[in-house]
């Protein structure tokens, strides 16, 4: 039990610092992960000593932990990622706020995606003037249309289609998250069903013990 307590609340930390909007089930694997990891602890010295009545508390704390397991599991398994992150890309995109230049290189690197839309979405296109000359011709002002930088992988002088990522991010961050909420909801009913186990087996223990 403490293996899969570890084992939750590591993943729940790698999904927490994963950019964009917050992982269904991250921070509650967290605080099941560290609270389950303390508990058994307790309750393994428990049992080594014998002491019945602390014995019990730990079996009764298991059956809460166990249930709210089966809770935040349902609810990590059934959620729907999409809109929040959605919401969380309008906010980020939106032209009435200030652009955040590295959130956004953040979490467009991290998941090779572009803007809301993709790379054809006003949301990442910028035209912006720019001095250009031909030979010894005196420069001149011209209207250049290029994409955000953060579209493009780092290093990439001028942003364009041909180079910049392919995939709008909505449906990139929904895919990532999905994938990683899956996972924990899964962990979450594994380490459940092997919580029931050491309760039983522990019950069993006190029983044979009086």
């Amino acid at each position: 039990l403490l293996i899969f307590a570890i084992l939750l609340l590591s993943l729940g930390i790698h999904c927490s610092h994963i950019p964009g909007p917050n992982i269904a089930g991250a921070f509650p694997s967290i605080i099941l992960g560290a609270f389950i990891c303390f508990v058994t602890i307790v309750g393994g010295l428990a049992f080594k000593l014998h002491q019945i009545e602390l014995n019990i508390i730990y079996l009764i704390f298991l059956v809460c932990i166990f249930g709210a397991q089966l809770i935040f599991a349902t609810a990590t398994l059934l959620m729907d990622e999409r809109f929040m992150v959605r919401s969380f890309l309008k906010e980020m995109y939106n032209t009435k706020v200030p652009r955040l230049s590295g959130d956004i290189e953040e979490f467009q690197n991290y998941f090779q995606c572009c803007g809301f839309y993709g790379p054809d979405g006003s949301d990442v296109i910028v035209t912006e003037g720019i001095y250009l000359s031909k030979g010894n011709e005196k420069p001149t002002l011209r209207n250049v249309t290029h994409l955000i930088p953060e579209c493009c992988p780092r290093h990439t002088v001028l942003c364009t289609k041909l180079d910049s990522y392919k995939d709008n991010c909505v449906d990139k961050i929904v895919k990532e998250h999905s994938k990683w909420r899956k996972m924990l909801g899964a962990f979450l009913v594994s380490s459940a069903y092997v919580l029931a186990v050491v309760f039983f087996l522990g019950v069993k223990e006190i029983s044979i013990s009086q």
